[in-house]
């Protein structure tokens, strides 16, 4: 492979040759800042980030140029491989697993009634043929057959509501397991952040805001003819100071030796050399630096120099990408830039670059906080960088991992961890996977930035087989309302999952009470009107047609069924 600037990597290959070449691999990676490529002998690497002497397929090339000797193509690169891990199937939703714990639950409960029911029929020497169509009848009635419409129509409501809020639902299920989130992993460029380099502060030795450091970034950046990095577009985007009349007469172009770039401007008979590179070598080519924009400049003594050192250092600890920038006049017959005049500078001060915080991630993070969602921050970036902008967005940082630890961990002592930590750095995409199985395996709904039950116990038959099927038949229909009603507001402010104890005890409670109506029915219906059987049949049909209807109320809410505003 033979690349220059603009190319897409075609394949995974090796560098045999490389000049000044920067690549943008955040597609993988999720770093922000373009990443220098060499060609050289380095030890086996493990994940992209580390891997400076390849290139991989679908990244693209900043600057420079590079030949490559190519090693895997398609599916076999780490993009194919990527692209593969997406069709595999995935494990199942914490929608599906609740669906089929309810599922399996009914299914028990029927077979339970209906061979109780069989059973005592029999018992009672009842006829089988009698005995056996009311059981199949009881079946069907305990068979929740509108469920998947109730669902469906609620899960579908709830994607129209988010589609008014510009967001759009691919699957259906995943409207429930959005409800009962309770870990969200999300990445950090390009979701919390807004993944474009930004000049955020221009500050001179001292760590004071300084226009004439923009002023003179600016110029370097606007004059500069080489292919223009991330940091100049993001220079040039930041303003326009006051740079009338300047032009220029030659430069000396950026180099992976020297590591800066120096051009040679005239403004009123004033020639000036500006430099732009990295801090360590303008520093040390600097004599002079500038107290303040208006100030003489003084001599750059050992406690100046250890100053800028130390407020290069902090601004990196910081997560801050940091130039320098320095000048200096030279005589009014020159006209041409050289290497050598690259030295007894006066230094101006630090461009301080960051990929800044989207503006309303923090609200965000808090409102999920507020409902009950725990933030764990996935991200392929290096730990400063991940730090500072957790301290930026107000995310306290419990624990970090970052992907050499947990490539050595293993499975068990990652999951413990795991409840601990809140921030994972320099991770490759599947170890970013590794992490959302591990919480699932925990118990956790977790998300990356993707009815009612007859009880009809009886000894005699109570109702015929076709009052069964009519019964569930007209029951049914008096829940098409259910996927239309609102719910609770208390509901909606924390995670909501499929509670399987809460049905039990649901059951358990209302079972017993629904039987001791139909007790006090059957009493009425004996005693009181001497029911035979047919009267006794209709009689109970009506009873419970009306109390499921009533049920309906009950089950809409936690709140009690009279109150206005349930």
């Amino acid at each position: 492979m033979r690349l220059v600037a603009g190319d897409l990597v075609p394949a995974d290959g090796r560098l045999i040759e490389a000049r000044d070449l920067f690549v943008n691999q955040a597609l993988l990676t999720g770093e922000p800042y373009p990443v220098e490529k060499r060609a050289a002998d380095l030890p086996r690497a493990v994940d992209p980030g580390g891997a400076t002497n390849t290139l991989f397929m679908g990244t693209s090339v900043i600057s420079g140029t590079g030949r490559a000797v190519v090693l895997r193509t398609g599916g076999a690169t780490l993009l194919g491989g990527m692209a593969h891990s997406l069709t595999t199937p995935p494990p199942p939703t914490d929608f599906e697993i609740g669906v089929r714990h309810f599922g399996l639950l009914i299914l028990r409960i029927t077979v339970f009634l209906v061979l109780f029911v069989l059973l005592a029929n029999v018992l009672f020497h009842r006829p089988w043929l009698d005995s056996l169509m009311f059981a199949v009848a009881l079946a069907v009635g305990l068979t929740p057959e509108l469920l998947p419409m109730v669902v469906t129509v609620t899960l579908a409501r709830g994607a129209l509501r988010l589609a008014e809020r510009k967001v759009i639902v691919k699957r259906l299920t995943a409207l429930h397991n959005l409800g009962a989130m309770d870990v969200l992993c999300t990445d950090k460029t390009g979701t919390l952040t807004e993944a474009r380099i930004q000049l955020v502060r221009h500050i001179d030795v001292q760590g004071r805001d300084s226009e004439e450091v923009f002023r003179l970034a600016w110029l370097n950046s606007y004059f500069e003819s080489g292919i223009r990095s991330p940091l100049d577009d993001a220079i040039l985007d930041h303003g326009q100071p006051d740079t009338v009349d300047w032009r220029k007469f030659d430069e000396v172009p950026f180099d992976f030796e020297r590591r800066r770039v120096s051009v040679l401007l005239e403004r009123g008979g004033e020639h000036r050399l500006i430099v732009k590179g990295a801090p360590e070598d303008v520093l040390s080519l600097s004599s002079h630096h500038q107290p303040d924009d208006q100030g003489e400049p003084r001599i750059f003594d050992a406690e100046a120099r250890k100053r800028g050192q130390d407020l290069f250092e902090e601004l990196g600890e910081d997560g801050f990408r940091v130039l320098a920038i320095a000048s200096r006049v030279v005589g009014p017959e020159q006209r041409e830039a050289r290497v050598t005049d690259e030295a007894e500078l006066v230094f101006a001060g630090f461009p301080a670059f960051l990929d800044p915080p989207k503006a309303d991630a923090a609200a965000a993070l808090r409102a999920l906080a507020q409902a009950g969602g725990i933030v764990k921050i996935l991200t392929g970036d290096i730990e400063r960088v991940t730090r500072h902008v957790c301290r930026e967005l107000g995310l306290a940082v419990t624990g970090l991992i970052n992907g050499d630890e947990l490539r050595g961990m293993s499975e068990e002592a990652s999951r413990v961890r795991l409840a601990k930590v809140n921030v994972f750095c320099r991770l490759s995409p599947p170890q970013k996977q590794r992490v959302l199985l591990a919480l699932k395996q925990r118990g956790h709904a977790v998300g990356f930035l993707g009815h009612g039950i007859n009880d009809a116990a009886a000894l005699v038959l109570p109702f015929l087989p076709i009052q069964v099927l009519l019964n569930n038949l007209l029951y049914d229909a008096s829940e098409i309302g259910i996927p239309f009603d609102r719910v609770d507001p208390e509901t909606i402010t924390r995670p909501v999952r499929w509670n399987m104890a809460l049905i039990h005890r649901f059951m358990l409670v209302l079972g017993p009470v629904s039987s001791l109506f139909d007790f006090l029915t059957f009493y009425v219906l004996l005693t009181m009107f001497g029911a035979g059987e047919a009267l006794f049949q209709t009689g109970w049909f009506v009873d419970s047609l009306a109390t499921q209807v009533l049920i309906i109320l009950i089950i809409r809410t936690r709140r009690s069924p009279l109150d206005k505003g349930a």
